[in-house]
């Protein structure tokens, strides 16, 4: 072997050295991309108590970085999922009849759930419900929200990459 063979060598591992350092490069850039489009939606239940009642209001908020494209929503009871009564179109106040009744006095003063399809953009947030709860105390809500049993808001949603990610129960 002579020199130009020994520089042919060394100029063909560089050159493979180059490649890998390449696809590596291609990678981290591919999985910093995904991570930069991640949302991460959380629920909130926030609480105002003033001299009319209780009134409480169930929030999701996405503090991810990229949108929440909604891909199945709705009621669980039980963990079984809710069907409102054919009656009933609209699933928000079908669930709270069904869950609270007549027991307390309540009204839903603010309701709806995303829609299929849509995006919840970062830093967004959907109301679900409203509720006040007249002439009660934060611990009667509080009562009658347990009352109603093990009925939870669920949400499956995915990134721009497709990746799926389903609401926590807390």
């Amino acid at each position: 072997m002579d020199a130009s063979d020994f520089t042919a060598i060394a100029a063909a591992v560089i050159a493979a050295c180059a490649l890998v350092a390449t696809i590596w490069q291609a990678f981290l850039t591919r999985a910093h991309n995904r991570l930069s489009v991640r949302p991460h939606l959380v629920r909130s239940i926030d609480r105002h108590v003033d001299g009319t009642g209780t009134e409480m209001t169930l929030r999701i908020k996405n503090c991810g970085i990229g949108p929440a494209i909604v891909r199945e929503r709705g009621f669980c009871i039980d963990g079984k999922p809710f069907e409102p009564p054919e009656a009933e179109s609209d699933e928000v106040s079908a669930i709270f009849k069904f869950a609270l009744g007549s027991k307390y006095p309540w009204q839903l003063r603010r309701q709806g759930l995303p829609g299929i399809g849509t995006a919840i953009p970062p830093g967004g947030e959907h109301v679900i419900a409203s509720v006040h709860f007249n002439q009660y105390s934060r611990a009667m809500a509080d009562a009658a929200v347990e009352s109603a049993g093990d009925i939870y808001f669920f949400l499956k949603y995915e990134s721009l990459y497709g990746e799926r990610y389903e609401l926590p129960r807390d």
